[in-house]
């Protein structure tokens, strides 16, 4: 287990690249404020982490909440995390995801095609 929150973001920056993300990781500065640690595009779907220690009691800040709400509302897959496995799990999300929309892409083609188009 990681000690630190940078250790954390660093492990699972590793883990999501293994898994075929792109992933950057955010630095914090004056322009940055509440902006999620995680960056990444993962089978065409951008998503945001929020890294957490198990450990932080306090969780993310108000401005970090504001900044998660923000990019679902935009479509974006984004979360609070605690763990490399909670991470992995975003991906796991995009690709159920990706899955339900080919299949409902799939069925609706061979419907069009049923009906001779």
């Amino acid at each position: 287990m990681n000690s630190t929150e940078s250790g954390l973001q660093s492990a699972i920056v590793k883990d999501l690249r293994k898994l075929g993300a792109y992933v950057n990781k955010n630095h914090g500065g004056p322009n940055s404020q509440g902006r999620p640690d995680l960056e990444g595009c993962y089978r065409g779907v951008h998503f945001l982490l929020e890294v957490k220690l198990p450990t932080n009691k306090k969780g993310a800040t108000e401005n970090q909440k504001r900044h998660i709400r923000q990019a679902r509302q935009a479509g974006s897959v984004a979360h609070i995390v605690r763990s490399r496995h909670a991470a992995k799990n975003a991906l796991i999300l995009i690709d159920r995801m990706m899955a339900l929309m080919e299949k409902s892409n799939i069925r609706s083609v061979l419907k069009e095609e049923a009906r001779g188009g």
